[in-house]
């Protein structure tokens, strides 16, 4: 849709659609589009949490990768506008697993027609589709693409899989993955993490984390030059376990939709936000207690 049309309030800005899109035979559902740097061509990521039969995608190995050519030609309505993908080749991700946390499972009083909600053990992650993507001009690298999504993750003496992050960088040029890896923290589980990378290379993640003796919390990590990620850092305790009508209307909440990154302006600030839960009144509220946290990395350069 022409940005600029609706920036100057036209009342039918131009638009280009384009119909049901596939990969591999897989309906994608989710296609992520990268904010950032204008490169003269819009690129897109999707995971594939799900087969083409829309069954659960316990483990997959690949990426969508896409990119929109000719979209300046949406404002003038003249010449061809294109949606082109193709599948490349990633670490190994995995349908993320129920996330063990403080409720206990009992019955709170709401108000009607809720009138009751539940404290709950487990919080649902949803599903490992792609989150936020940035595009990003790395003053050693050139132009990357930075992405991350859920993941179930092995550690290291932990003998119970946990929800953690994978994370990607991708040359867009040469469509294929320069760097990966993973997140994870013995003991708990990290939710809806998402990533931004700076121009000088530094990159922070943010995510809900949270454990059987841990209140659903902020969190980030920050990773300088490519050194690995730093210790999990907490932007806002959580106050309580998460009490939620979902499970009473529709059989089961999930946690999340979303945690999002961006550069302050000032270009040395990165503002965070992510779903938590919060202090008083916010945490008080009998039909559903989720609050969303949001903070500043001050000088983080």
């Amino acid at each position: 849709i022409s940005k600029s049309q609706l920036a100057a309030q036209v009342l039918s800005p131009n638009a280009v659609s384009f119909p049901l899109i596939s990969l591999g035979g897989v309906p994608i559902l989710t296609l992520e589009p990268a904010f950032g740097n204008a490169s003269g061509t819009e690129y897109l990521l999707n995971s594939f949490p799900y087969d083409q039969f829309g069954n659960n995608n316990s483990i997959a190995n690949t990426l969508g990768f896409w990119a929109v050519k000719g979209d300046e030609n949406i404002t003038t309505g003249s010449g061809k506008v294109t949606l082109s993908g193709r599948i490349i080749g990633s670490e190994t991700y995995a349908f993320p697993m129920p996330a063990a946390s403080t409720g206990d499972g009992s019955i709170v009083l709401g108000s009607p027609p809720l009138d009751y909600v539940i404290s709950e053990p487990f919080l649902n992650p949803d599903d490992s589709r792609m989150l936020q993507v940035q595009l990003v001009n790395d003053q050693a690298a050139g132009l990357q693409l930075y992405a991350s999504l859920s993941s179930a993750v092995t550690i290291k003496g932990d003998p119970s899989a946990r929800d953690g992050a994978a994370w990607f960088v991708l040359d867009p040029k040469r469509a294929r993955i320069t760097d990966q890896g993973y997140l994870g923290v013995a003991g708990a589980y990290l939710l809806y993490p998402s990533i931004l990378h700076t121009e000088d290379g530094l990159t922070a993640m943010a995510f809900t984390i949270t454990s059987p003796t841990m209140n659903p919390s902020a969190a980030f990590v920050v990773r300088k030059s490519n050194h690995a990620f730093g210790p999990i850092q907490i932007a806002g305790l959580g106050s309580g376990p998460h009490v939620s009508f979902s499970d009473v209307l529709f059989g089961g909440a999930r946690w999340g939709d979303y945690s999002a990154l961006e550069l302050d302006p000032n270009r040395a600030d990165i503002w965070s936000a992510t779903e938590y839960i919060g202090p008083p009144p916010g945490s008080a509220d009998l039909v559903d207690n989720w609050g969303t946290r949001i903070w500043d990395l001050k000088g983080v350069h």
